[in-house]
C-alpha cells in the first residue's frame, strides 16, 4: 500500500509507483524499503525479520535443568524486547496517514478497480507480451508520472483511481484526465 500512499501525496515516476514489485518476505522488504526510501516499510520489514527469530528465542524461555541460566535470561529479554517493539510499531502505524481507499488494492480485483477507466490504459496496449526488463524500459520511456487520487474518466465520471500525467506536475490532488469541464 506504500506506493498508493506516495502517489496520493505527489505524482511518482514509474520506478516508485507502477513498476514496484511487492515484497514477499521481510528480507526482501528491507531491501525494497532502502531502495524506495520508505521508513515505515523499513520498520515493518525489520520487525518481520525479527519475528523469524522469535520461535527460537521463545523455545528457550521455559527454564530447564539442561540449559544454563544465561541462555534463559538472554532469550527471555530478547523475546520481550522484540514483542515490545512490535507493539510500538503497531501503535505507530495508527499515526500513519493513509489515503482513502474504497477497495483493497492488494488483490487483483482491487488493483483493476483503481486502473479501470484510467486514460493510461491505451498506453499499455500490447506491452504484456514483453519481457519484464523490456516492459520496464518501455514504461520509463513514456515519461509519465503516476498519481493516486480523484480522476475523471473518459466518460466524464469522477472516481478515485490511478492515472498518469505528463510528468510535469508534482503536487497532485484532483486530476481532470481525458475530460474537459
Amino acid at each position: 500500500m506504500g506506493p498508493y500512499q506516495q502517489m496520493s501525496q505527489r505524482a511518482q515516476p514509474p520506478e516508485r509507483s507502477i513498476l514496484i514489485s511487492r515484497p514477499t518476505n521481510g528480507f526482501f522488504g528491507v531491501y525494497a524499503a532502502f531502495r524506495e526510501r520508505n521508513v515505515f516499510l523499513l520498520v515493518v520489514a525489520v520487525m518481520t525479520v525479527a519475528s523469524e527469530f522469535l520461535p527460537i528465542l521463545l523455545s528457550n524461555v521455559p527454564h530447564t535443568l539442561t540449559q544454563n541460566e544465561t541462555t534463559h535470561v538472554v532469550c527471555s529479554r530478547l523475546s520481550i524486547a522484540i514483542l515490545a517493539l512490535m507493539v510500538l510499531v503497531i501503535l505507530g502505524s495508527l499515526f500513519v496517514k493513509w489515503p482513502h481507499m474504497p477497495v483493497d488494492p492488494r488483490s487483483i480485483a482491487g488493483a483493476l478497480y483503481y486502473v479501470s477507466g484510467s486514460t493510461m490504459l491505451p498506453d499499455f496496449e500490447g506491452i504484456s507480451r514483453l519481457t519484464t526488463q523490456e516492459r520496464a524500459r518501455r514504461v520509463r520511456e513514456m515519461g509519465k508520472r503516476y498519481f493516486y487520487g480523484d480522476i475523471y474518466t473518459p466518460s466524464g465520471r469522477r472516481r478515485t483511481g490511478v492515472d498518469g500525467d505528463s510528468g510535469f506536475g508534482d503536487d497532485v490532488q484532483t486530476h481532470y484526465v481525458g475530460h474537459q469541464l
